[in-house]
């Protein structure tokens, strides 16, 4: 199985920032559509699940694959995941009088995701509905300072929710929070670093070009720039075509400093 996390989509304004998160703590993410089939996810280590702006019980919730929890594979619900996992599981989620929002207190209890972590947390909270029923076989691993459930856990099928997002900074000990899911729970080594991620696309550009010549096009912006150098390491400047086109609308002197950047990369 490849050390690669599946990131399920549910809607999540932060969808993007976990992805990130993920690929700082160097493991290798993939941000896929929460309808993703059970068996497409099960060549993946881990499986994260985010928030969403739906109610679970709502007609316009995101469809999804009930299987996905049966894989044996390491989940982790963020928010709405979370309410997701709880109800699939027989648990009750309802929209409650209290709504929380904004960085709040929680206080955790003893839990491989929450290793070596102060009891008293400051989180980011944002949800109207709540677990007001934990399913059979969860247990509450932290309650936030208004007594809302805000985790849970199941870890005999390594099934773990948490309300609050442990992906941005206001939850301030969130990135120990995703590196326990990682490595103490799905038991990732961590390989997935910038060297390792350069090497994979030289090779992988090296085997799609074969014995061919690249023209391609350059606007002296990150995404292609960086493409015409790892292609310069792949094949060697000699095979490859730069085109730059000056539309008229650049910036004073920008598309002569594109061609000076270039020929540093020996691209002419």
């Amino acid at each position: 199985m490849a050390e690669k996390v599946a990131i399920l989509d549910a809607g999540a304004q932060y969808g993007k920032v976990i992805d990130r998160k993920v690929r700082e703590l160097a493991v290798e993410s993939v941000l896929l559509p929460m309808h993703t089939p059970a068996e497409t996810l099960r060549e993946y280590a881990a499986i994260i699940i985010s928030g969403g702006p739906q109610s679970v019980y709502g007609a316009d919730a995101p469809r999804f694959d009930p299987s996905l929890f049966e894989l044996g594979i390491p989940v982790l619900g963020i928010c709405y995941g979370m309410q997701l996992m709880n109800r699939v599981h027989g648990g009750e989620v309802r929209k409650t009088a209290l709504r929380e929002d904004g960085q709040s207190s929680v206080r955790l209890r003893s839990s491989p995701l929450f290793d070596g972590l102060d009891l008293d947390q400051k989180v980011l909270l944002t949800h109207g509905d709540s677990v007001v029923r934990v399913a059979k076989g969860f247990v509450v691993s932290a309650m936030s300072e208004n007594g809302i459930v805000a985790a849970i856990e199941n870890q005999a099928e390594n099934l773990y929710g948490v309300q609050f997002h442990p992906e941005v900074d206001l939850t301030v000990q969130g990135k120990e929070m995703l590196h326990n899911f990682l490595y103490r729970i799905a038991g990732l080594s961590g390989s997935y670093t910038m060297a390792s991620r350069e090497s994979s696309a030289i090779d992988y550009i090296r085997k799609t070009v074969g014995a061919h010549k690249i023209l391609m096009l350059v606007s002296g912006g990150v995404d292609s720039s960086v493409c015409a150098a790892l292609a310069a390491k792949a094949i060697g400047p000699e095979n490859i075509y730069a085109l730059h086109v000056d539309s008229g609308c650049m910036r004073l002197d920008e598309s002569a400093g594109v061609s000076r950047a270039l020929a540093k990369l020996g691209l002419r």
